[in-house]
């Protein structure tokens, strides 16, 4: 990713919490685009999905602060490794971060 372009990750306890389109299935008809998609994704309109991807775009658009949440570990470099798993590096002049709470405290 070129430097210029700032990467914001998202933590599990961020969205892990929070799922959206479950209410879709009793406030819109069957014809509706959103309940739609939902239940191609998952099979039925009564389940909701995790949020992380939402959130993450929310802060795009508005900012962490919006959402009461803050970026930390800013300029370290995240690698993921073949099952997936995120490595920080501390020490890099990346444009990355991560979104934490606005009062959680290292």
């Amino acid at each position: 990713m070129p430097k210029n372009v700032k990467q914001i990750f998202n933590v599990p306890y961020i969205g892990g919490n929070v799922t959206t389109g479950a209410e879709l299935s009793g406030c819109t008809p069957s014809s509706n685009p959103c309940r739609k998609a939902y239940v191609d994704w998952f099979g039925r309109p009564d389940v909701g999905r995790l949020s992380w991807d939402l959130i993450n775009t929310l802060v795009a658009v508005r900012g962490a602060a919006a959402v009461h949440l803050k970026e930390v570990n800013q300029g370290y470099t995240m690698t993921a490794d073949v099952w997936g798993w995120e490595n920080w590096q501390q020490g890099s002049s990346s444009n990355s971060s991560k979104l934490d709470f606005v009062d959680r405290n290292y």
